[in-house]
């Protein structure tokens, strides 16, 4: 089955035996599917879920005929690394002035991006 939607949010979930371990949350705009949340539950990170939640985004923008996915992070999460080592590509830094930590002076929103196919 093929996608074909200028808008169209969907969300991912993960169960391991009835535990919800985390989420995607995902919105086709035009060619490009835009990740919009991540969350995996704090008890089960760093076993592969995160990877397995971005693969099935993907699986749905390839659906969509997508050319691109597209996310945003913020730098001092550490999750860039996270994301590059998933295949996705520095495109854009701003200062996140719309958010605030209780450990960082300044915080920066980064663009990452991943073409399909």
């Amino acid at each position: 089955m093929a996608l074909h939607a200028s808008s169209y949010r969907c969300d991912i979930l993960a169960d391991i035996d009835g535990f919800t371990a985390g989420v995607v949350s995902t919105a086709i705009e035009g060619a490009t599917l835009r990740i919009s949340g991540l969350t995996v539950a704090p008890e089960i990170r760093r076993l592969g879920v995160a990877r397995a939640l971005i693969a099935s985004a993907e699986c749905l923008a390839a659906n969509a005929h997508c050319s691109n996915v597209r996310l945003f992070t913020i730098r001092e999460t550490g999750n860039v690394s996270l994301f590059g080592r998933l295949g996705f590509h520095f495109v854009d830094e701003t200062i996140a002035d719309w958010c605030s930590s209780s450990r960082f002076d300044t915080l920066h929103e980064v663009q990452m991006e991943k073409l399909c196919g």
